[in-house]
């Protein structure tokens, strides 16, 4: 006998009659189904019958029908008086899910269209059945009656004999001998962003003969004429860079500026496109906040590399100049303004020739015929006007050239600019229902994919993509083959935004931001599953970036004033911590999660209000604002042992001994370290307990313990190796190394040293690898060796200035003054230990300050 329970939440009548039928069917084709409601009308005592029924000895199988109710209320997004039942199965699913360490038994059910992103955080991945009727006939149901019945679709044959192949033939020698490889179209992991130009541009030649003539000097800006909207900058634009891509190898980036957005969101600052720029080379890489450090990253990393650029939608010179490449590099620009940038060759767009205008008109649709020189002059001869109304020609053969003339010409539309009334002509042909889509689609900031649209449009997925491709053909949304990816044109955004009434704004915002939050969930799952999923979490998350940003900018504005986008605004951090963490500076962390905080105090949610303090005092303790980041965590410790949560106040004791420790308080360093290190070992969470080990060690080494400090790295290393926590296992050879050098036992330091490079390397954590090229240099210069410890130096601080981590670059300061001051250049260590010095007092390290100060005072007087 087959036993399987179901887990679902009471989103609404017709669902719980949805699962019942569910139940029902599955009862009747052999499986032993257990229910709530088939126990409704007894008493029973609820948390322990679903904790028997979800264990193992009830149930063979549990099925999680998934909704976006559901998962919010099994990871705790909703107020505690609602889903509590639900929120309790949930710990019960993590706990067995954890205890098997795998799964064989939960499977996801999703009705119908219901988005994937309903599937509960821990079941991601898994294998899962949609269902639409609970029949033999529906798919899904079979599929998920061969799943518990164990009747696989598909058997496995037998295994043949392995065949005898003859051997290929031998590559062709190169010069000299060496083997050529065949030739690759582009250079591995290039970036390639640029979207394609529309299928009919044309009426351009002269404008990209300009063009084309003065990329050589090393960009080019084009603007419209008196500032006009509409006139093609973008599509002529695109269309240069598809011509001149080739010769740009190492990659081709594209970036909306939003220096005329018609969502009025801010436009972008030279910081924020170099770090769009930075994350497409290295997606994983973190990057300084400071605009200074930023701009050396930037450089440094196009220094050598043959990139386009090209920004579009530019403000002013101000926003473009900062971001002007290395010569080897093309920077295009499009902007509504006109400016000059240096060596670049500018270009002031005007409307299409009456010639041109008319061409675009026929390739679209020829039966316009002599009709055309009236329409592009009613249209003003603007390429995206041109489009809108011989698109709409195109798709209504029943509509003559002259009734289309008469609709343009009609006094309702006098007072409307010619891309207003070409698109207001074609929206009047729209029916009700499409016209109304047409409107809610301008909520999407810039570029978004089908599914994005059917839920904000509360659509299935079908009738979605009809919309959107009817759209298309008229010509008010754009399809990106290439991407996969629809988006509008600012003016025909705005157009549409325009028509919606303000509650309809709002309702679709708060769909949107629903919808994005989402996504950012899936990113972050996918960044937590490590190797290529890191990778894959972070390019879904740097597609739907401006989407997300969007979405939380919509209920960050209304948490005073609506509790659904209070909830939404304090779920977005609750759940995307670590991509953002790697595309935001901390500037705009902290601003992200004081609103977080500010809406988890709207809805007096004490634990959520701890959880973004205690990562709001992470950022500031990044940043070097330890004053700050006490703060944080002294208020989330209050916290913390108000509710009685024992592991966060954990967590809250080790952050604040950390503080301590970089401030050189070493008792009070030890003591909460202690503390918390007492709650752990009573919890046994074992990987807590080795960083835990790690801190006590550190502070241990600090008062030079080093017996003990050494105790404490060795059993924090057992536990890491027994958990294959590689990262861990290399912070305890790093701090291990530290312990023998002092003990002066260079060899075994060197060791432990490169131990822990070999795994950093490895890992690709480079903050690490800094520290520990700055280690073997100080093993280097105890045995007198000042050449090779300034190599590692040096390596060590390209990478800390690559990743603007000013302690770091301190800390390497520091070193290499020793060096120079060991040489007699007493000049050099004073230029070293001076910036050391600056930096340790900007973050915040007196007794850094203090010794860095002493140094300087025993220096010889500087030459005169």
């Amino acid at each position: 006998m087959v036993r399987a329970f179901i887990s679902y939440s009471h989103d609404s009548k017709a669902h719980s009659d949805r699962v019942l039928a569910l139940a029902m069917a599955l009862g009747k084709d052999g499986i032993h189904v257990e229910l709530d409601q088939f126990h409704n009308d007894e008493i029973v005592d609820w948390p322990r019958w679903c904790g028997r029924q979800i264990g193992r000895e009830h149930s063979d199988f549990v099925l999680c029908v998934c909704t976006a109710e559901y998962s919010a209320r099994i990871e705790g997004k909703v107020p505690p008086e609602r889903g509590k039942g639900v929120y309790w199965e949930g710990a019960l699913l993590d706990d067995e899910l954890y205890d098997e360490k795998g799964n064989s038994r939960f499977i996801p059910i999703l009705f119908d269209d219901e988005p994937e992103t309903s599937v509960i955080r821990i079941l991601h991945g898994w294998t899962q059945c949609r269902l639409r009727k609970p029949q033999l006939s529906d798919d899904g149901y079979e599929h998920l009656l061969r799943i518990l019945t164990g009747q696989p679709r598909v058997v496995k044959g037998p295994v043949g004999t392995i065949p005898d192949l003859p051997p290929g033939p031998l590559p062709l020698p190169g010069p000299g001998g060496a083997s050529v490889a065949p030739p690759q179209a582009r250079k591995a992991g290039a970036p390639r962003q640029l979207p394609a130009p529309v299928g009919d541009f044309m009426g351009r030649d002269g404008e990209l003969a300009e063009l084309l003539e003065g990329v050589d000097g090393g960009g080019a800006t084009i603007s419209g004429v008196a500032g006009m909207a509409g006139v093609g900058k973008t599509q002529l634009a695109l269309e240069l860079a598809k011509r001149v891509a080739a010769d740009y190898p190492d990659g081709q980036i594209y970036l909306d500026l939003r220096g005329a957005d018609p969502n009025q969101q801010t436009p972008l600052t030279p910081a924020e496109a170099m770090r769009h720029v930075l994350v497409s080379f290295d997606p994983a890489r973190t990057l300084p906040d400071e605009a200074a450090a930023l701009e050396i990253v930037y450089r440094n990393e196009l220094s050598g590399r043959r990139a386009l650029l090209l920004m579009d939608n530019a403000a002013d010179k101000d926003q473009v100049e900062p971001l002007i490449p290395p010569d080897a590099c093309l920077l295009l620009v499009t902007s509504r303004q006109f400016f000059v940038l240096p060596d670049h060759t500018p270009l002031s767009l005007d409307t299409l020739d009456g010639d041109g205008a008319r061409d675009l008109l026929l390739r679209i649709c020829e039966r316009i015929g002599d009709c055309a020189a009236r329409i592009a002059e009613l249209c003003g001869r603007l390429p995206l006007a041109l489009r809108v109304v011989a698109s709409t020609l195109a798709e209504r053969p029943a509509m003559t050239p002259k009734s289309l003339i008469e609709r343009l010409q009609a006094k309702p539309l006098e007072q409307l600019n010619e891309v207003e009334r070409a698109i207001a002509v074609s929206e009047a042909l729209l029916d009700e229902y499409l016209r109304g889509h047409f409107h809610a689609l301008s909520i999407f900031p810039g570029s978004f994919e089908h599914k994005a649209a059917a839920r904000v449009l509360e659509l299935y997925q079908n009738a979605a993509d009809d919309a959107l491709d009817e759209l298309v053909r008229r010509s008010l949304l754009q399809w990106d083959d290439e991407a996969k990816r629809y988006c509008m044109h600012d003016l025909v955004r705005l157009f549409a935004d325009a028509r919606l009434s303000g509650e309809r704004r709002v309702a679709l915002k708060m769909r949107h931001a629903r919808v994005y939050c989402d996504v950012l969930n899936a990113a972050d799952d996918l960044y937590l599953k490590h190797g290529e999923k890191t990778f894959e979490g972070l390019a879904l998350f740097d597609r739907e970036w401006g989407n997300i940003q969007a979405g939380f900018a919509a209920v960050s504005a209304r948490v005073d004033s609506d509790e659904h986008a209070a909830h939404l605004c304090s779920g977005y951090l609750a759940v995307g911590l670590n991509c953002p963490r790697l595309r935001q500076a901390p500037s705009e962390r902290i601003a992200w999660f004081k609103a977080a905080v500010a809406a988890a105090q709207r809805l007096d949610d004490a634990p959520m209000e701890a959880n973004h303090l205690g990562n709001l005092g992470l950022i500031y303790q990044t940043r070097g604002d330890l004053g700050l980041a006490e703060e944080m965590y002294r208020k989330v410790l209050k916290m913390e042992e108000t509710l009685g949560r024992r592991e966060s106040t954990a967590k809250a004791y080790c952050n604040l001994g950390l503080i301590f420790r970089a401030r050189g308080e070493l008792d009070e360093a030890e003591r909460m370290v202690r503390k918390s290190l007492a709650i752990e070992e009573k919890l046994g969470r074992r990987q807590e307990l080795s960083a835990l080990y790690c801190a006590l060690g550190t502070v241990c080494q600090a008062r030079g313990n080093l017996g003990e400090a050494e105790r404490m790295h060795r059993k924090a290393l057992e536990i890491d190796e027994k958990l294959g926590r590689l990262e861990g296992m290399a912070s305890e050879y790093g701090n291990l190394g530290i312990i023998f050098k002092q003990h002066g036992d260079l060899d075994e330091a060197e060791r432990m040293y490169r131990k822990c490079l070999e795994i950093l390397e490895k890992l690709g954590l480079r903050e690490g690898m800094a520290t520990a090229y700055g280690n073997l240099a100080y093993v280097f210069l105890a045995r007198g060796d000042p050449d090779e410890a300034e190599k590692m130096l040096r390596k060590s601080l390209e990478i800390d200035e690559k990743l603007g981590l000013s302690e770091g670059m301190a800390n390497q300061y520091v070193r290499l003054g020793i060096i120079f001051e060991q040489r007699g250049d007493a000049d050099e260590a004073r230029r070293l230990w001076t910036q050391a010095r600056g930096l340790y007092a900007r973050i915040g390290i007196p007794h850094m300050v203090e010794k860095v100060q002493g140094g300087l005072d025993a220096l010889p007087d500087a030459k005169e």
